[in-house]
């Protein structure tokens, strides 16, 4: 799978969920560290480091909680596609369903390659529930 890597600062993650209907996300942490939530306003949450890597399945609700000073994270996406931006808003719900149920299976796993990660836990009928 070839990717495309964007810069995101600490000041690009705004305190607010928010998801992306037309693609997965791998973020990778390149400085600082950041507690963050995933899965919506009642998903678990977890502190990432300089060094973690974090792969959100399209539909997935994402949000920055706190985060240090020099907080940075790179974002990945497969080749071609740029993150569309959704939030919380029931009017555009169907539309989000939409493009998610469009978007292929990866062929690879983004950290793993061929073998392991995504290949064993995703399937097409795992799709996140938005």
């Amino acid at each position: 799978m070839s990717v495309v890597v964007t810069g995101i600062s600490n000041t690009d993650n705004r305190l607010c969920q928010r998801y992306h209907s037309n693609t997965h996300e791998l973020l990778g942490v390149s400085g600082g560290s950041a507690n963050v939530q995933l899965g919506g306003e009642s998903g678990p949450t977890a502190t990432l480091k300089k060094g973690d890597v974090v792969l959100i399945p399209a539909g997935v609700g994402h949000k920055q909680l706190a985060a240090t000073d020099d907080f940075e994270v790179l974002g990945a996406y497969p080749q071609g596609l740029s993150p569309d931006l959704y939030h919380d808003d029931p009017t555009k719900l169907s539309e989000a369903r939409e493009h998610i149920s469009q978007i292929a299976m990866p062929s690879t796993d983004p950290v793993t390659g061929a073998r392991g990660g995504i290949k064993q836990q995703w399937s097409k009928s795992q799709s996140p529930e938005i």
